[in-house]
């Protein structure tokens, strides 16, 4: 789900459309008076919303191909080959696990929460499986941006996001669109980690 699509959807739960809008029109509606308010607001608003989710235990990882071209060559050594996980997944968060060859791999070391270490002997494909952290949405974040989070998560976006920015204008709806928020949020799993594979590379 794209920015902007969550941007349309919470735009449609305040009834703030008398005609059909898409994410086609949002770069115009920013100019105009009924809708630029809202979607000024709706980045820090969304920000907000996606911490509630994520600090209600919901843990999310994310599973990425590695590979030599990901390795620090400043920080490699002889003995291992380093990788700024920071630097090379814009959304981590922290190390979750490592696999080579689909097997659970257990011989390396995690620097700082943010350099792995991994030994130069390793012999065949390696995954990486990490917690995310979403980067943090502003006014300038385009509409086609994906915010790696599973669907499920950000299908209840748009229920927050309006429950916050239609308190002045309805707060009896937004109180409702809260109430479902909240709903929807404990009807999640916290105890399963939500699993997604993504490439680094771009060949998915």
């Amino acid at each position: 789900m794209t920015w902007g699509e969550i941007q349309i959807l919470s735009l449609q739960k305040m009834f703030l459309n008398n005609q059909a809008i898409s994410v086609d029109d949002l770069e115009t509606l920013k100019t105009d008076k009924k809708y630029a308010i809202y979607l000024n607001a709706m980045p820090a608003t969304a920000n907000e919303g996606i911490r509630i989710i994520l600090s209600r235990g919901v843990s999310y990882a994310v599973d990425a191909v590695i590979d030599e071209t990901n390795y620090d060559k400043e920080l490699s050594n002889e003995k291992f080959n380093v990788i700024n996980l920071e630097d090379t997944f814009t959304d981590y968060d922290s190390i979750k696990s490592v696999m080579v060859n689909f097997e659970d791999f257990n011989d390396y070391v995690i620097k700082l929460n943010k350099y792995l270490l991994l030994p130069k002997n390793i012999d065949g494909s390696i995954i990486v499986s990490y917690k995310t952290e979403p980067r943090q949405l502003t006014t300038s974040t385009g509409s086609n941006y994906k915010i790696n989070l599973p669907i499920r998560l950000l299908s209840i976006l748009p229920l927050y996001i309006a429950s916050e920015l239609y308190k002045d204008d309805d707060i009896s709806l937004a109180t409702i669109y809260r109430n479902q928020f909240e709903a929807e949020l404990a009807g999640l799993k916290p105890q399963r980690d939500d699993i997604h594979f993504t490439s680094v590379n771009g060949w998915l």
